[in-house]
């Protein structure tokens, strides 16, 4: 069926315009989709336009503090034990390793600018669970540094990957 205004009415289509029965209004423009699974993992996955200095930059900072944190969690695991039990943790030892293997993949993905956007979404909630047990217990450092970190890995989940990175 074809619209007055030319176009197909295909109620699947966004903004399609369709002929309603209300006498008040002669047409309807139907609203879009809800995003679907597959459209959000898709949107996680891609690495944004490739012209862009900035996302780069935050890659980078964002991966030369984690990298190093990951390995010290692994090379001085004693002392991030201590500290992963006085923040409350249950089983310090297993959750210090865990973090720590955390750490290092994200680094390792944003350095390669391989899915940024869920690599930063990760990263978000890793800084989050930091506030809220190490800023809590101990302030200073772990009080405003989370949420700095924080904001750098928005800046990557918004723009994607930018300029060099793997894939496409």
């Amino acid at each position: 069926m074809v619209s007055r205004l030319g176009r197909a009415a295909n109620a699947f289509a966004p903004g399609c315009v369709t002929p309603v029965s209300d006498p008040w209004s002669r047409m309807h423009v139907t609203p879009r989709p809800e995003p679907t699974v597959r459209t959000l993992i898709r949107l996680l996955l891609d690495p944004g336009p490739a012209d862009r200095w900035s996302p780069l930059i935050a890659r980078l900072a964002l991966a030369l503090v984690f990298l190093p944190a990951g390995i010290g969690k692994f090379a001085n695991h004693d002392a991030y034990v201590t500290r992963f039990d006085r923040w409350g943790f249950p089983e310090p030892g297993t959750m210090a390793y865990l973090v720590g293997g955390l750490e290092i993949v994200c680094a390792l993905l944003l350095l390669a600018g391989l899915a940024p956007r869920a690599v930063g979404l990760v990263i978000i909630g890793n800084m989050a669970g930091a506030l809220v047990t190490a800023g809590r217990i101990d302030g200073g450092q772990n009080l405003w540094l989370p949420p700095v970190l924080m904001l750098i890995s928005g800046v990557v989940v918004w723009l994607g990957a930018g300029r060099l990175r793997l894939g496409r």
